[in-house]
């Protein structure tokens, strides 16, 4: 079973637990939906190739123009240091995860040089 209530929080949205309920039965209808295709038989369905020629130089030129204003594009950061996005640290291996207050706060200000 997925825990919506840890999916909505990696989003940063707040659900209630009628909610939770909710999407986590739409999920699971959506999930048991998607599954039915594993019983399709495609033995002899030949494999589609991309139509987009990929060597090609048919994409658009590169053009450079004035930014966004720091200003306007920080506006509604949760977080910010200075003129930068500020964001947790996130490691799948927690063991890395360092226990120091000190070393975050280097790590920060290198971060947002």
């Amino acid at each position: 079973m997925v825990n919506i209530k840890y999916l909505a929080g990696l989003a940063n949205l707040a659900v209630s637990e009628q909610e939770a309920k909710t999407f986590g039965k739409q999920l699971k209808d959506i999930i048991a939906l998607i599954s039915k295709l594993n019983e399709v038989d495609t033995k002899d369905v030949e494999l589609h190739r991309s139509r987009i020629d990929l060597t090609s130089d048919k994409y658009l030129e590169d053009v450079c123009s004035t930014s966004l204003p720091t200003r306007s594009v920080l506006y509604n950061a949760a977080s910010k240091h200075n003129d930068y996005f500020s964001v947790d640290l996130i490691l799948e291996n927690k063991q890395l995860m360092p226990k120091s207050p000190e070393f975050s706060r280097s790590l920060n200000k290198k971060i947002s040089k």
